[in-house]
């Protein structure tokens, strides 16, 4: 059985390093429409079409699929529906398992799992692993500290933690030095407090070789610098470590795509490119999206008139195939050969990606602006601009919220919570004023918090996603 699956492993890479670009695509568009049809299956879904009084019937092109088959959000599909009916043929009886969104809008969306779509996820997962890590060759062991609920699909060694920074760094000490690497799944923020906490006791993350996986949350190219710097990593040599990405929604799958050695060193290279981030993006974003891969036969791709995601699945086996989902992501699609071009163009081959798969390009969650005397800042903007200085990002938990002081766009503010350890001083007030407003264009009121002062509107135990964005009148939503 091992022998099986890793041979399904190398054939799949390998299918992906040869094949071209446009036949890859292709096969994603020739099961597009057969997966709407099946979605329609769905009483949930069959009901919201009707009342756009679209027959779904006469969908049978992706021009007409992407011209007349609407949008719909997770308010529309997740509100006014049993769950029953969220599946294809109206019941739950297939269900093997299920996971959850977090809930912090107070609304919770679910992903079911038969279990041979199970399986396949669970082999699409540690394909993955094996491209990126080397699985097959060096012995693992994984780490989840994902939020409750939020399982990594692999047959690797793993253990869940959930966001306990104490089982976690206890996992680390026991396992990581028995394996040839160990890797940690774990929203960005909590991973930086695993990281410092484990310094702090005077764990050697270099010698456990323990490699990252951030999942849930854009974070900054100077983020990962900040942690590669505290763990050993090199992020220009794979060999000392590993620091990437995956984005996936709890609707459709924790692996929608992902970061590759190659996206990582082009993101890198485009960090403080403008010329190059506007080549590549079509526009001049304030801080550089996350660049990934993503495999085209498995979730079709669209961005709509705002430039958020719109995403079909089109996985045979997956009891919810919702179609053309906005989960509010900002982002833009570059084909395999158009990112080839630009790349040579710039006399930047060597970035050109392995995988012969397009790229998606993810700058953030739409919405999370303020605008502030005719200009647009972005929490993107303030959380490069932490940890370009590592020494200001040290005395914070990551957590900060964007703010307009009043309702006429004049004054803005970041409010900033500091570690428990740290206390506030004028030295540590005027060193993150420095770093939150080092890419932002317009000045803004730095209010700095203790640790047990922060105005959050939540605990913050991690367990629920963090929105950066204070809401009240006057913010751009």
């Amino acid at each position: 059985k091992d022998f099986l699956q890793s041979r399904v492993r190398k054939n799949a890479i390998r299918f992906l390093r040869e094949t071209s670009p446009d036949k890859i695509t292709r096969l994603g568009e020739k099961a597009l429409i057969p997966a709407f049809q099946r979605a329609t299956q769905m009483p949930a879904y069959a009901a919201l079409l009707k009342a756009r009084n679209l027959n779904y019937r006469k969908i049978k092109s992706l021009k007409a699929f992407s011209e007349q088959v609407p949008v719909f959000e997770k308010k529309d599909i997740f509100t006014n529906f049993k769950l029953p009916t969220l599946c294809v043929g109206g019941n739950l009886t297939a269900v093997k398992n299920a996971s959850g969104t977090c809930g912090r809008s107070g609304l919770y969306s679910f992903r079911l799992n038969t279990d041979y779509n199970q399986e396949l996820v669970t082999r699409s997962f540690d394909i993955m692993l094996e491209y990126l890590f080397r699985t097959e060759q060096k012995k693992t062991f994984v780490i989840n500290c994902m939020p409750m609920g939020i399982m990594i699909p692999t047959t690797l060694p793993f253990m869940e933690t959930s966001v306990r920074v104490d089982t976690a760094l206890a996992t680390i000490r026991n396992f990581s030095y028995n394996f040839d690497q160990t890797i940690i799944f774990g929203e960005p923020y909590f991973l930086k407090e695993l990281i410092e906490e484990g310094i702090a006791q005077k764990i050697d993350f270099k010698a456990a070789r323990v490699n990252v996986m951030f999942t849930e949350d854009w974070f900054s190219e100077s983020f990962r610098e900040y942690m590669a710097d505290l763990m050993g990593i090199d992020c220009s040599d794979n060999d000392t470590g590993l620091i990437c990405a995956t984005m996936g929604i709890a609707e459709l799958g924790l692996n929608l795509f992902h970061e590759t050695p190659e996206t990582i060193r082009l993101r890198r290279k485009a960090q403080y490119d403008p010329q190059l981030i506007q080549k590549l993006f079509g526009e001049d974003f304030k801080a550089c999206p996350i660049i990934y891969q993503y495999d085209p036969r498995k979730i079709y791709l669209e961005t709509n008139e705002e430039k958020e995601l719109v995403f079909s699945a089109l996985d045979r086996h997956f009891l919810c195939p919702l179609m053309r989902y906005n989960n509010k992501d900002k982002a833009c699609l570059i084909s395999y050969p158009r990112l080839t071009e630009i790349l040579k163009n710039e006399s930047l081959t060597e970035l050109v990606p392995e995988l012969k798969l397009p790229a998606v390009a993810v700058a953030g969650h739409s919405g999370r602006t303020i605008k502030v005397k005719g200009h647009f800042i972005t929490p993107e903007q303030i959380n490069q601009g932490l940890y370009d200085y590592p020494e200001a990002a040290g005395y914070t938990t990551g957590y900060f919220m964007l703010s307009n002081i009043d309702d006429r766009f004049k004054e803005g503010r970041i409010e900033v919570q500091l570690k428990k350890t740290v206390r506030k001083d004028s030295r540590v007030k005027r060193l993150l004023a420095k770093a939150l407003l080092e890419h932002c264009n317009v000045d803004l009121k730095v209010v700095v918090y203790d640790y047990f002062d922060f105005p959050a509107d939540f605990e913050l135990n991690y367990e629920k996603k963090f929105t950066f964005l204070k809401p009240q009148a006057g913010a751009d939503r």
